[in-house]
């Protein structure tokens, strides 16, 4: 029996790139051409207002930013669950097209905020495998390639 595709919407970090792919009737990706895995905290933001999602990043320590823009489908029925830096063993309702083509994040996240909400990536109960990222040089959340978190 043929798997029934799932929606989703993913923003990974592919080659250092940021790339947000939109999963409803067809597979689209919004690649932001800017290298982020140069050792600086960058800004990502990502944002969806009538149909059409921006994504953008601050550049290095300047005050510059490079932005995408695309149109999200009319119809796209994913979950409201989302997954921080990688997934889970057994991830409920995850398409299999997405699992094998995902690596997981290694790096250090901090400052996440979902709806201008911000989230304690290590509370108890939400996450997996994540660590302390150099707390002498920044407070932020490391995730070595097998962690974690859901919201």
């Amino acid at each position: 029996m043929k798997e029934k595709r799932k929606h989703y919407l993913a923003l990974v970090l592919k080659d250092g790139h940021l790339l947000l792919v939109v999963r409803g009737r067809r597979r689209e990706e919004l690649p932001l051409h800017a290298k982020l895995n140069d050792g600086e905290w960058h800004h990502v933001t990502l944002l969806c207002i009538d149909r059409k999602v921006t994504m953008s990043v601050e550049i290095g320590r300047t005050d510059q930013k490079t932005s995408a823009q695309m149109k999200v489908p009319k119809k796209i029925s994913a979950s409201n669950v989302v997954f921080v830096g990688g997934l889970p063993e057994n991830p409920p309702k995850i398409p299999s097209e997405l699992l094998v083509r995902l690596e997981p994040f290694k790096g250090c996240l901090r400052k996440f905020s979902i709806a201008n909400s911000t989230q304690d990536l290590a509370k108890p109960g939400k996450h997996l495998h994540v660590g302390q990222c150099f707390p002498k040089v920044e407070r932020g959340s490391y995730f070595p390639g097998d962690a974690y978190a859901v919201y």
